[in-house]
């Protein structure tokens, strides 16, 4: 039981010293760690600025779209990682743990499965009505103002909700749920593998807050938006220098000057974000020796998954491998059901998106038999493709919730509870991603003759001079 004394809480010097302790350790690995997780965004921020600059057709832009779904996937996972891979360095240094930054990236994807489903739950606990809420009021706002109902003024009642009312809202609400929750990953970290539910979690986390609750809130704010203002202050000025720096270079060097003033603001923003961790991490620390008498201490659950990482992952182990490969066709063809069932669901939105590939399809290419058996083949391949995509996330998520289980962060009655919730998110999310993924893909592979034909007719007319 937590006891409700009054906490000494560190001062504000303290909290500093920490901060500047894990970005004098951790410094130059956050900034490897963000090239490793935003090179994609920076490619594509590469092709963008050498369109702009050179002046090139718009229509290369269609073969950047692709690359965005798959881009946004990976850095979504890698950051994921790297986000538990914060709380190991945090939690290794102060409790003298030899890491290195091979060993803490091993335990961070040994854990992305654990921590994506607390994601999850942070989400739908406490960002998805807040959200729901705003969308659906700039819906209706929207909709007035179509009809005329909100006068010759409602579209701008829309604008000034969807632009500056409802952000300026969220902001605030986001900002007091993230201080609000700035224990919850600490204790998942220390609690993970021990037999405690997500109610048990978020328990926790309350009691801890109410542990000299106004000072440490104040101080957890403060630190936040201090990291904050340094965060966009350093990336203003990093941007503008870069950019100014290399634009004296030419055309080439305004290219490499969005890159690099792009690169400089992500390493601030993980910067800042190891500062707030940092600090709260020692706030965290000083509520658990007030509440349960004793220091806090690494859970060695987590230290140990180096070891089962070190070892050979055999077929029937519990590895992230184990969740998305060896794959049988029982299990491919036990989601053809469900995968027909949410086509059944999403008849509407399917059919209006097939019409709307077929419109872009007829609008960029030569109207022929030709182009329009091409536009029933992307849609041919758009299902098929749909069809092994859900199998697969079906499936990864299915095993990631066996996964997840088995390591007892959740109890069986939650995961009864989650389970289904859990699955068909993705299933959603990938199907409707998929549709369009593909059928960008495919729409990119027979736009190409006809970009091909349109640039060699352009030198036609000089060669008939000639």
């Amino acid at each position: 039981m937590i006891q409700k004394e009054k906490a000494q809480f560190p001062s504000y010097r303290e909290l500093f010293k920490q901060i500047k302790n894990q970005l004098y350790e951790r410094g130059g690995m956050t900034a490897k760690r963000s090239l490793l997780i935003g090179w994609p965004a920076l490619i594509i921020v590469g092709i963008f600025s050498f369109i702009k600059n050179y002046d090139k057709n718009t229509d290369y832009v269609f073969y950047v779209m692709p690359l965005i779904p798959l881009a946004l996937i990976y850095m979504t996972a890698m950051m994921n990682i790297f986000s538990t891979e914060r709380l190991i360095w945090i939690d290794s240094y102060k409790n003298k743990k030899e890491q290195d930054e091979k060993d803490s990236f091993k335990i961070a994807k040994k854990l992305f499965w654990p921590s994506f489903f607390m994601r999850l739950q942070l989400f739908f606990r406490y960002y998805f009505l807040p959200l729901f809420l705003y969308f659906f009021i700039c819906y209706l706002l929207f909709k007035f103002s179509l009809s005329g109902q909100l006068g010759e003024m409602g579209f701008l009642y829309f604008l000034g909700f969807f632009i500056v009312a409802g952000p300026i809202i969220l902001w605030f609400y986001f900002k007091f749920i993230n201080i609000k929750l700035r224990y919850i990953w600490f204790i998942f970290l220390d609690n993970y593998g021990k037999n405690k539910s997500y109610h048990d979690l978020f328990k926790e986390m309350h009691e801890l807050n109410e542990i000299n609750k106004s000072e440490a809130f104040r101080k957890s704010l403060a630190v936040d938006i201090g990291a904050d203002f340094l965060q966009n202050l350093t990336s203003a000025a990093a941007g503008f220098s870069l950019k100014k720096i290399f634009g004296s270079f030419g055309k080439g060097g305004k290219v490499f000057g969005d890159i690099t003033s792009a690169y400089a603001s992500d390493v601030a923003a993980q910067m800042a974000n190891l500062s707030k961790l940092a600090a709260n991490y020692v706030l965290y620390c000083y509520s658990v020796e007030q509440a349960y008498k004793v220091s806090q201490t690494s859970n060695e659950n987590i230290y140990s998954l180096l070891e089962t990482s070190n070892q050979n992952v055999s077929k029937n182990s519990h590895g992230l491998s184990w969740i998305v490969l060896n794959i049988t066709y029982r299990e491919i063809l036990s989601v053809i059901p469900l995968y027909l069932g949410v086509l059944l669901l999403m008849f509407v939105l399917i059919i209006i998106e097939i019409k709307f590939k077929i419109s872009i399809v007829s609008d960029f290419i030569d109207k022929s038999k030709t182009d329009q058996l091409s536009s029933k083949v992307v849609m041919i391949a758009d299902q098929i493709m749909g069809l092994a995509a859900i199998s697969v996330s079906y499936i990864g998520v299915k095993r990631g919730c066996k996964y997840v289980s088995g390591k007892a962060i959740i109890e069986e009655t939650d995961y009864k509870k989650i389970g289904y919730l859990v699955a068909i998110i993705p299933i959603l999310v990938s199907l409707y991603a998929t549709h369009l993924l593909v059928g960008a893909i495919c729409l990119g592979i027979f736009r190409t003759p006809y970009l091909m034909n349109k640039w060699l007719a352009q030198y036609k007319p000089e060669q008939n001079k000639a």
